[in-house]
């Protein structure tokens, strides 16, 4: 089912201003056309009764009086008018004139007329309008004269041809100047508009840019004592502490970044010192109680845990930073299967499988550390989080769009909900996945903040009981 259009606001605006003038006009122009009709009928009612007796005189003084046919007016004489004379008793025709204008025109349908004569009904005298026979769109304007009961009935009728035609003409000249007014209407009305609504469209563009990103953006037209004035002075105030909050918060990030930098970076030292000592300390364990042998090995353990995790806070600190890193040339393919085969000899529980697609050269211009910690983060988490025995499968693929890395698991997969924020930093879903003892929920966000670095993209194809599936898309390097 297609969407209706939405129209905008000047066309909205456009169409209820014609509509508007359109049932005016239209409203208007049937009021002139029934004045128009009703005076020219008052007119043709005067000229019938100003219709001279020496027309219609002698029909009127009865049947033994009148004249023969030869002595009736001359047809000439009657222009538009059809004389008819009817019997008195039985409401037949007995005579009847018709001027050349009416010669060839159907003839007044006078059945009523003639019905009331024969049935001795009380004739009405006032005027009437009646149709033709066989015509009823053909109208006269009838005048019955009657000199008494049983006396000949003369009827006079008028056609009322000229009363339409003149109507009509007149319709016709008033819709012609109607639509010339809707055009002229248009046509002024599309400018004027389009400058009346101006400030709402750079408003609209305001918010568009605001919405883009540009915080700096203002709207115009906030001098205006106007009700626009009011909403581009409200969108200001609104667009001023939009951007002094994102200013607060670039700041507070910046501060944490700075301080998870510095702190991660004052902790190598110590941290060194821990694991040599705690090394050392391992290496004479023979000479120590169980209990505290185990405690030491556990300090190592831990100090090589928290080793990884502040070189992975300064990787994040450092990608957060945006520093202009110098790219070259780098085979992705040969990381990933020199990584590949490392990961194979210490997750022996794990099966590492490369497809040919590997041993082929993908060239991409990148960083060739940062790209090392892309990969072995994503096998990290393919074989820490998914239980014994599952396979891993790795592939590289040179596409149109880029090169593609995919590592792939047939592990218990994840939840909608966990693959949403699965490049968040330190998420680890609660089910699903098996937790691995050394992870901190920044593998997946170090893969997404390298990816992004190097204007690529990183997806997960996954779902609760098919594995997953993790997808990194990275510009070829053309040179």
């Amino acid at each position: 089912m297609s969407r209706l259009r939405v129209r905008s606001l000047r066309s909205r605006v456009l169409a209820v201003a014609v509509g508007l003038l359109v049932a005016g006009m239209v409203a208007v122009n049937i009021l002139i056309a029934f004045v128009l009709r009703s005076a020219l009928l008052d007119q043709v009612d005067q000229q019938l009764q100003l219709v001279p007796d020496t027309t219609v005189g002698l029909l009127t003084q009865g049947r033994d009086a009148l004249p023969t046919s030869g002595q009736l007016p001359q047809p000439e004489l009657l222009n538009d008018l059809v004389v008819t004379r009817l019997d008195g008793k039985s409401g037949t025709i007995v005579d009847q004139m018709a001027g050349p204008r009416v010669e060839d025109a159907p003839r007044p349908n006078l059945s009523e007329i003639q019905t009331d004569v024969a049935d001795g009904q009380p004739l009405e005298t006032d005027l009437m309008t009646l149709g033709g026979v066989g015509d009823d769109h053909y109208a006269y304007r009838v005048r019955v004269l009657a000199s008494g009961p049983g006396a000949d009935v003369v009827v006079i009728a008028k056609s009322l041809s000229d009363v339409k035609d003149a109507v009509v003409r007149v319709a016709a000249v008033a819709a012609t100047i109607t639509v010339g007014l809707l055009g002229l209407l248009v046509a002024l009305a599309l400018p004027m508009m389009r400058r009346g609504l101006r400030p709402i469209t750079d408003l609209a563009t305001s918010a568009k840019q605001l919405g883009a990103g540009d915080l700096a953006v203002r709207a115009p037209h906030d001098d205006e004592p106007q009700e626009v004035g009011q909403l581009s002075r409200s969108f200001n105030d609104m667009a001023e502490q939009i951007e002094v909050s994102f200013a607060e918060q670039r700041q507070s990030e910046e501060r944490l970044r700075r301080f998870v930098a510095d702190a991660s970076h004052e902790l190598r030292t110590p941290l060194t010192s821990i694991r040599a000592y705690s090394e050392l300390a391992v290496g004479q364990t023979d000479n120590l109680d169980p209990e505290i042998a185990q405690a030491l090995l556990r300090i190592e353990s831990e100090s090589v845990r928290m080793s990884q995790l502040v070189d992975d806070l300064l990787m994040l600190a450092r990608l957060d930073h945006q520093r202009p890193e110098t790219r070259t040339p780098v085979n992705l393919a040969a990381v990933v299967e020199q990584l590949a085969s490392d990961v194979a000899a210490t997750a022996r529980d794990h099966r590492v499988v490369c497809l040919p697609g590997v041993s082929h050269p993908a060239w991409v211009l990148g960083d060739e550390h940062e790209l090392c910690m892309l990969v072995s983060n994503l096998l990290r988490n393919a074989t820490v989080h998914t239980p014994a025995g599952t396979e891993v499968v790795v592939d590289v693929r040179v596409m149109e769009e880029g090169v593609q890395l995919s590592v792939a698991d047939d592990g218990p997969g994840m939840s909608s909900v966990a693959a949403a924020h699965a490049f968040e930093r330190f998420f680890r879903p609660a089910a699903g996945r098996v937790r691995g003892p050394a992870g901190s929920g920044l593998g997946l966000a170090i893969v997404e903040g390298v990816a992004t670095a190097h204007r690529g993209t990183v997806r997960v194809d996954t779902g609760a009981g098919r594995g997953a599936t993790f997808i990194v898309t990275l510009p070829r390097d053309l040179t």
